[in-house]
């Protein structure tokens, strides 16, 4: 009987301690493929965690890489910066996880993630690769108790356009109590279209690109938009000549006369973002070069010279 009531109690630690460690393992690192995505096999959260108790939510940024610019499109090949913010109330010595997918509108994984983001911390954040594609899904690495609930982490998009990119993910709102219950499973979803490429800017100098001081000289956009769009547009007349100012809106022409002879480096610049940055993929420029010429001198001078009988005036 004693040696019955020993193997009992053992068995019973053992099953505390595995219990406690599957606690501890999910808030340590989340399990992959709990998304939600159909290329998560459309997994949940909701498997372990349930019971639900306070409210939570979840929420994203999604900005043009190194800016404060949200981006609503996508140019192949660039990178964009993510911030997934999970909050709740209700619950004691509350736990915070999140895991989030980006699939194509065939359910093959889009694009991929990094912790590039200038505010990412590998210590709280891991990119778990999963499906046969070699696609990638980014998730808590350590989940955070009554802390900072903010993850940063950056998108790379795809090499070219594959259309929508779809972005699923789940939050974790946890009790830590060390099981399954009392915990509230929140999910947010958006999607992000493609830009085809990054637009190119050029522009047209008219009447020509030698002209006379005073002379008015119209620029008119001859750009490439690629889809994307515009919200920062302007010239740079060159060096001491001053400039557009920056419109929120690719302009038809504008105009400038030079009142100083000179050569000139005239800089068209188009912005998907605005104020204007200089970050890839959000800009173009075009550099044209213009001569400004004084009028001909036309003037002359007579010289008569004395002495010469019979000479002959002279001019110049």
């Amino acid at each position: 009987m004693k040696f019955k009531i020993l193997i009992s109690t053992f068995l019973v630690i053992c099953l505390l301690v595995l219990k406690h460690d599957f606690a501890i393992t999910n808030s340590s690192s989340a399990p992959a493929n709990k998304a939600g995505s159909t290329l998560s096999g459309s997994g949940s959260c909701t498997s372990c965690h349930g019971s639900s108790a306070g409210t939570a939510s979840i929420s994203y940024v999604f900005y043009y890489a190194g800016t404060t610019v949200q981006a609503t499109s996508y140019v192949p090949g660039c990178s964009y910066d993510i911030s997934v913010v999970v909050s709740g109330t209700g619950n004691t010595n509350a736990k915070y996880g999140f895991e989030m997918d980006a699939v194509s509108s065939t359910n093959v994984g889009a694009g991929t993630f990094s912790l590039t983001h200038a505010l990412s911390d590998p210590v709280r954040t891991q990119i778990n690769t999963i499906g046969t594609n070699g696609a990638c899904e980014v998730s808590h690495k350590s989940a955070v108790t009554n802390g900072t609930t903010t993850w940063h982490f950056q998108w790379n998009a795809p090499s070219t356009n594959i259309g929508n990119v779809y972005f699923t993910m789940i939050g974790i709102y946890g009790n830590a109590n060390g099981s399954s219950s009392g915990d509230n499973v929140v999910s947010n979803n958006f999607f992000i279209t493609p830009a085809s490429v990054a637009p190119v800017a050029n522009f047209i100098i008219l009447p020509n690109d030698t002209v006379c001081v005073g002379t008015q000289v119209t620029f008119i956009d001859s750009a490439t938009n690629n889809g994307a769009v515009i919200t920062g547009a302007g010239y740079n007349f060159g060096t001491g000549q001053g400039n557009s100012g920056i419109f929120s809106s690719v302009q038809p022409s504008v105009t400038k006369t030079y009142s100083t002879a000179g050569v000139y480096q005239v800089v068209y610049t188009l912005s998907t973002v605005n104020p204007i940055t200089n970050m890839p993929c959000t800009y173009s420029t075009k550099v044209k070069t213009i001569n400004v010429i004084k009028y001909p001198d036309a003037t002359f001078h007579a010289t008569v010279k004395p002495n010469c009988p019979g000479g002959r005036d002279t001019y110049g």
